[in-house]
């Protein structure tokens, strides 16, 4: 088992597509925080003509206003203690199509260069094959959430630095970083499920093309389409966003990663259960189909 873990986790390190989702995503969050940035700055300007504010007035406004107030709201995603959360939430807006392609991959891969027989005739089972590909899903959604933490960290250091932005204004004694260990929690198996899902796709059409398309396609369907309709709260990603309350909370009303408040259908508890049996269901899928599975010789 320990060798087809050490496997996959090689497999991700050299594959392009796992490397540049990293990078791109990098750039993303670098972005998210610049554009913050920015906005301040345009929006700062607009309000003080608009309201006749001099500088120091505006200051004041900032400073005694929470964060449904779009200026502080900024300032307050800006702030180093948002770090954790905003990363978060970035990771939960652009995660579930990243990792659904690498779930695609790490599955589709073998069908692809067709050396998926070789995996049974090394005398590895089937049960062994997908538990070391589904622990190098896992590895690569918690590097990924380091790799976008630690890139958070930095920006906010720096973006203030570029803007002279006035942080010390807006109070960020709200934050608790005990919160968010649920967080980091739901999503990480959030994410796996996606990886689970996409990979469950492949294995069952045998076609790596297959898994990325259904896995890229799906959270957009159901983000956009699905979401709205009165069993769409039945549906993964809606559980999904049940379990992070606290991100909806923080970035309501600042950066360009922002979301709003879910209906109180499930408690974080709950959603982390579904989730989990979620992810189980697909396992479960994989591991029949792939007993099933007769690949042929070419």
């Amino acid at each position: 088992m320990l060798k087809s873990y050490t496997n996959e986790c090689m497999k991700l390190i050299k594959h392009p597509v796992s490397i540049w989702s990293i990078v791109l995503f990098g750039i993303f969050i670098i972005y998210s925080y610049i554009s913050v940035g920015l906005h301040f700055q345009s929006s700062f300007t607009s309000f003080m003509e608009n309201s006749s504010f001099n500088e120091q007035e505006t200051i004041e406004f900032i400073k005694d206003s929470d964060t449904t107030n779009s200026l502080a709201a900024m300032l307050f995603i800006l702030s180093k203690k948002m770090v954790i959360p905003y990363s978060l939430a970035s990771v939960n807006a652009l995660g579930p199509i990243l990792i659904s392609i690498v779930g695609a991959l790490i599955f589709g891969i073998e069908y692809r260069h067709f050396t998926i027989r070789q995996l049974w005739i090394s005398g590895m089972t089937r049960s062994e094959v997908l538990i070391g590909k589904v622990m190098g899903i896992f590895t690569f959604i918690i590097f990924f959430i380091l790799v976008s933490i630690i890139i958070g960290l930095t920006v906010s250091f720096i973006t203030p630095a570029i803007f002279n932005l006035p942080m010390n204004i807006v109070s960020t004694e709200s934050i608790q970083l005990n919160d968010y260990f649920l967080q980091i929690l739901g999503t990480i198996l959030s994410l796996l499920l996606w990886g689970i899902f996409a990979g469950c796709i492949t294995v069952i059409s045998k076609s790596l093309i297959t898994g990325v398309i259904i896995g890229f396609i799906y959270p957009t369907i159901e983000s956009s389409i699905l979401h709205s309709w009165s069993f769409g709260q039945y549906f993964p990603l809606f559980i999904q966003k049940s379990m992070l309350p606290n991100l909806f909370r923080d970035t309501e009303n600042g950066g360009i990663v922002s979301f709003y408040d879910m209906p109180d259908i499930y408690t974080v508890n709950q959603s982390l259960l579904f989730t989990f049996f979620y992810t189980l269901t697909f396992i479960f899928i994989t591991l029949i189909v792939l007993k099933k599975q007769r690949i042929p010789m070419l």
